[in-house]
C-alpha cells in the first residue's frame, strides 16, 4: 500500500527536519533515520531448577549449624542451584543465614545455615 509508504515517508522528513534521532524499519525492512538498532544479547535460557532439585523440603528442616548436601544433576549448572537456594533461604531466614559450596566430587551443593 503505497499510503503507508508516503505516510511513513513525512514521518520520517518531519523528523529528520525536527532534528531528531530516529530509525523506522517498515514491513518490507526499508529504513528511515540514522539512529543504530542494537540487537539484545542472547540470553542462556533458564532452567527449571524446582523441578530437578527438591532444595525447598531440605531447607524447610535445616537447623542453625546443620549441613544440607543437595544433589545437582547432570545439565544443571551449580550457580543455577545455589541462586536459587539463596533466594529461598533469604525468604526463610533472611539474608546471609545461610552459605554454601559447590562440590564436584561428589556432585553436591553443601548448604550450612548460619543463623
Amino acid at each position: 500500500m503505497s499510503i503507508k509508504k508516503d505516510t511513513i515517508a513525512k514521518f520520517a522528513r518531519n523528523l529528520t527536519a525536527l532534528g531528531c534521532s530516529f530509525k523506522i524499519i517498515e514491513e518490507d525492512g526499508t529504513e528511515h533515520g540514522s539512529l543504530e538498532v542494537v540487537s539484545p544479547k542472547a540470553r542462556r535460557p533458564r532452567s527449571d531448577i524446582l523441578s530437578r532439585v527438591d532444595y525447598k523440603t531440605a531447607l524447610d528442616k535445616i537447623k542453625v549449624g546443620d549441613v544440607v548436601e543437595l544433589y545437582v544433576p547432570d545439565g544443571v549448572s551449580y550457580a543455577s542451584v545455589q541462586s536459587s537456594v539463596s533466594a529461598y533461604a533469604n525468604k526463610l531466614y533472611g539474608a546471609g543465614a545461610i552459605t554454601s559450596s559447590a562440590n564436584h566430587k561428589t556432585k553436591t551443593l553443601e548448604v550450612l545455615r548460619l543463623q
